[in-house]
């Protein structure tokens, strides 16, 4: 699937933002969690076949961070299906500026979906979150 704009990504997956300049995560009818995450940080390990996105809240700060915790914090607890948006810088220099804990709604980037892939969160210590991915079967 090709790239897509940042609410149209969302749309995909019928998830409304709730505020389009800083929402990083929406939910979709079917209560399924929607988050929009970095590529760099999400690794396929070879031996299981799980994609796996690692990152941590401190990162940046700002109203879309606020949101994603509460939402993650409620996805832990519940077991809330993810669903996946992958973030690509157009320049694969802006990396190291997400890092940093830029604005990231500053990065000129491209999204995609996913939507053959379901998410889980199998770590949250209200800073540190790990999602583990699978295709659907």
């Amino acid at each position: 699937m090709g790239a897509l704009g940042y609410e149209q990504a969302f749309r995909r997956y019928k998830a409304k933002l709730k505020n389009v300049n800083w929402s990083v995560c929406a939910e979709t009818p079917e209560g399924e969690l929607v988050i929009s995450c970095w590529q760099h940080r999400l690794k396929m390990p070879e031996r299981n076949g799980k994609w796996v996105y690692t990152d941590y809240l401190s990162r940046w700060s700002g109203n879309g961070n606020s949101e994603l915790a509460e939402k993650l914090v409620k996805a832990f607890r519940d077991t809330q299906p993810i669903k996946l948006i992958i973030a690509v810088p157009k320049n694969g220099d802006e990396i190291k500026k997400v890092e940093s804990g830029i604005d990231g709604s500053k990065i000129k980037k491209d999204f995609f979906v996913r939507p053959e892939v379901m998410g889980q969160i199998i770590e949250f210590d209200g800073e540190n979150f790990v999602i583990e991915f699978q295709k659907s079967v």
